[in-house]
Order: C-alpha cells, then structure tokens, then sequence
C-alpha cells in the first residue's frame, strides 16, 4: 500500500501546476499597490514636459541655498525633481533642496515640514495639508533601490518629521525585504509601532513582518510571531489573512504544530483550503494521524460539485502524512489514508500546488478594508491634478 500513495504522489508531482513565478523572490507586495506604478505614470508625464532637463537641474542647483518653503514655485520644482531624478547627482540635490526648504523658518512659527506639505495643496476641493512629499521621495529611492539614502533620510533629525508617516515606513520596509534583510524589517515595524502614526498593527505593515519573520525561520522569529499574534489579540486587532498564514507556516516550519493550531483554527480562517491543509500538517506533526485523515477525507464527503469545493489536498500536505507513516507505522491507518489518498485523486481533489506557493504569492490587489488609509483613497499628486 505504501508504493500505492508514492506513486500517487509522483503522478500529482509531475502535473503542471500553476506554479508561483517569483518563488525565491524576495518581493511580496506588488508595485501598484506601493503607489509605485502611479508615481512612474507620472513621472514619464513630467520627464516629457522638461524640455531641457540638464538646464532646469542646474537652475535648481544654483537657487537651492536660497531655498524657502515660502516659495511656492521652487517647491512645485522640488516635486517635479523627484519626478524626473535618475541619477546619483539629482538624488543629492533633491536631498539638499528639502534640507533647505524644511530647515528655512524665517518670520513664521508654523512647522517647516506641514508648510511644506500645504504649499503643495491646491486651490479647490482638496482639503488642506493633505498631500506630502515623503512618500513621494521613498517611492523615488524604491525605484533607484537606494535603501541607504532612504535610511539616512529616515534617520535625520531635520528631515525625519517629513517621513513620520505610515506610507513611508511602509516603503522602507519593502525596500529593505526586497534586499533580504529581514531582521531590518522587523526593526522597522517595531519603529512603526512606537511612532504611534498609525493603527498598532497596520495590515500592509504587519504582513512584512510576519513575512520577515517567515524569512528568518528561527527559533527566535518564531517566538516573535506569537509574541504579536498574542498581543494583536489582546488588543482586539484583526491581523491580515496573509499576516496569519505566513504566521501559521512558519509555526509548521518551526514544528510548533500547536500555534500552527491555534492560528488555523480562528473563525475566520477554519474553514478555508490553505488552512485547512496547514491543520492536517499540525496534526500530523503530532502524530494525530486519524484526525488528519478524517480532516483529509472531508472533501469526499461534501455533496458539490468540483469546481466549487471548499477543500483541495495539496501535495505537502499528502506528503506530511506520508512520510509520518513512513516514520510511525500504523497499517490500519495506512491502508485508510492510501484509500482516501486515491479518492481525493479520481475526484481531482489532489492538488499539485503547495501551501509554499500560497504563501510566497505576491500580493496584487489593494484589500477592500482595511483599518488604515489606503493608498487608492489618497490624494493624488498635484503636479498630475494640474493638468486640467
């Protein structure tokens, strides 16, 4: 019976699957829900206005140490610079023009960086000081992949109030996963957290954290992620469905078969397919085998049709199972398993996806809901709203 299920599973191996195109990638949120793909649209619509691009960099350059946030011309300069900035040079410039301009306080008690932020803000039914330049400038140095000169922006005194926002920790953060460096990532949420600019748990957020912590895949990280699993509850805050399934996998990668447990079995996510597998794993994981197969078998026995059924077995789940039998024999729960093994095959209920697939899928759709807000709700740029 067990050279039935392994040739099964070689069957189901060799199906094509739709297979993840970026597994090994270290990107997790897609660009258009960054803000990244409007800022590019833009951008090819400044970069065609600027006649002479070289001449209007050098007048910029020339005027940048008389700079003032009083003038609203050289500041609607500024955003076209980051608009339109391609190299190392302009980034230094950029750079120096908002030092200046946040710096210059002259005659005038109103905060440098909202004086900014509302000389930007256009005459009609905008409400004031709701647009501002930082995000603007991260979504710049997430393009160019200049982390350091994000980092050193983030960290100035002078500049930091100008980057105090969800948006641009949001920003760093995915710059700094795109790169592998994980643990920075989970610094920076924690920095998030005490600047107290958004909710406590922001789902976008969140998600890189966990999906940092999933990176990790090491005792420590994963005593971290019950750490804020547990405080995300005691403080009634509902974490994403990807935040909880790259929470649950790592817990299953770390054979913490009980908060992989816990985590699958909330409300909310008991009875969906990808948690439903990462249960059978758990029980399997604590050698609860007829519990998993029961769980398993529950997909034969739900009177729908195929393509609407709510429960698909995927590979790594059937292999789990098969290898605990292979570490633990127990013939009679052998032989139900392989019987259920097969059913779930003939019925195409076996699937050669893996729940490593699901979680390292990209996300490329903006949530309906989200506690925060959004950046589809967000005011656009001036520079785009000129147009009219």
């Amino acid at each position: 019976m067990a050279t039935l299920s392994r040739e099964i599973l070689r069957v189901c191996c060799i199906r094509p699957a739709n297979r993840c195109s970026i597994l090994g990638r270290r990107f997790l949120f897609s660009s258009e829900i960054l803000g990244i793909e409007n800022f590019k649209r833009i951008s090819i619509y400044e970069k065609d206005k600027v006649l002479d691009k070289t001449d209007f960099v050098d007048k910029l350059a020339h005027n940048r140490y008389a700079a003032s946030f009083r003038d609203r011309q050289l500041v609607h300069d500024l955003v076209k610079l980051i608009y339109i900035t391609e190299e190392q040079s302009e980034v230094a410039l950029m750079t120096d023009l908002l030092r200046q301009l946040s710096c210059n306080r002259v005659d005038t008690k109103e905060p440098s960086v909202d004086a900014l932020n509302g000389m930007l803000n256009l005459e009609g039914p905008l409400s004031p000081r709701r647009f501002q330049v930082g995000p603007l400038v991260f979504r710049l140095l997430h393009i160019l992949k200049y982390i350091h000169t994000a980092q050193m922006l983030y960290h100035d005194k002078e500049l930091k109030p100008l980057f105090m926002n969800a948006t641009c920790h949001l920003l760093l953060m995915d710059m700094l996963y795109e790169a592998g460096r994980y643990q920075e990532v989970v610094s920076s949420f924690t920095a998030l957290q005490q600047a107290q600019v958004s909710a406590k748990f922001p789902p976008d957020g969140t998600t890189l954290a966990m999906a940092a912590l999933y990176k990790l895949n090491t005792p420590t990280s994963s005593q971290e992620m019950e750490r804020l699993v547990q405080e995300a509850k005691e403080a009634d805050c509902g974490l994403s469905r990807r935040s909880l399934l790259f929470a649950a996998a790592l817990a299953l990668r770390q054979r913490n078969a009980q908060c992989a447990l816990d985590i699958s079995q909330t409300d909310s996510n008991s009875n969906e397919t990808i948690f439903r597998n990462i249960k059978v794993m758990a029980l399997a994981q604590f050698g609860r085998m007829e519990e998993a197969i029961i769980m398993m078998e529950e997909g034969l026995k739900e009177k729908l049709s195929t393509p609407t059924r709510t429960f698909t077995v995927y590979l790594d789940t059937a292999k789990a199972m098969s290898e605990q039998f292979t570490r633990c024999r127990q013939p009679p729960l052998e032989t139900k398993f392989e019987t259920v093994l097969t059913g779930l095959d003939e019925e195409g209920l076996l699937s050669p996806q893996t729940v490593e697939h699901f979680v390292n899928r990209p996300i490329l759709r903006q949530r309906r809901s989200q506690t925060s807000q959004s950046f589809k709700t967000r005011l656009k740029s001036p520079l785009k709203l000129r147009q009219k």
